[in-house]
């Protein structure tokens, strides 16, 4: 089974600097955490997003990096932690977990796959730009929404990687957010018969 012939769809919604970056160096997300403390975010539309998708999923290393910053925006949707082995000690919230005994990126893609067959639905691809590039490049991502912050911080990762594959996006909605932020949200468009094969190429390569 590939993840495009199922019946899931797979969302993103990010948050990145007025620079392009989705974190420092480090993978740290201290610049969003300290941001959200003294300044309004504005309506971001967070619970409607919520509420447009099934699951939520994410590898053990970002949620890691969720529990030290105190972050949990998930509410009670279902939450699934791919990761290479399953903890011992009891867990802050509440998630399932997945277990992936592949260290690279063909096992994190299959394990999302698997998911995908067996719950179906939308699903938010939750991640750093690792994850989220993994994806992008593959075109397995249906629908992305990214807000812009609006300040700079210089250095750090972009939320998408040097990808091989060209892909067309259609904007559905952009809309400012109160403090100066703005929302994007794109869906994909079908891939050219050129792109399909680019697509492939890479799923097979890992």
């Amino acid at each position: 089974m590939c993840i495009r012939d199922s019946l899931c769809k797979i969302k993103t919604f990010s948050f990145i600097t007025l620079d392009g970056y989705v974190s420092r160096m480090g993978g740290e997300l201290d610049w969003l955490v300290d941001y959200s403390r003294t300044n309004e975010y504005g309506d971001c539309r967070m619970e409607e997003f919520l509420d447009g998708v099934d699951s939520v999923v994410m590898n053990d290393a970002f949620y890691d990096t969720l529990l030290r910053y105190g972050l949990w925006p998930f509410g009670g949707k279902p939450c699934y932690v791919i990761a290479s082995e399953i903890p011992e000690q009891p867990q802050v919230h509440d998630v399932r977990f997945v277990l992936n005994k592949s260290d690279d990126s063909v096992g994190f893609i299959k394990a999302i796959d698997s998911l995908c067959g067996r719950l179906g639905g939308t699903m938010w691809l939750v991640g750093d730009h690792d994850i989220v590039s993994l994806f992008m490049e593959r075109g397995l991502i249906d629908e992305i929404t990214i807000n812009i912050m609006p300040l700079t911080i210089g250095h750090g990762y972009p939320l998408f990687g040097c990808g091989r594959a060209e892909q067309r996006w259609d904007m559905q909605e952009c809309r400012s957010l109160p403090g100066g932020g703005v929302q994007v949200r794109y869906a994909s468009l079908p891939a050219t018969t050129k792109q399909t094969a680019e697509m492939a190429e890479q799923l097979m390569e890992g």
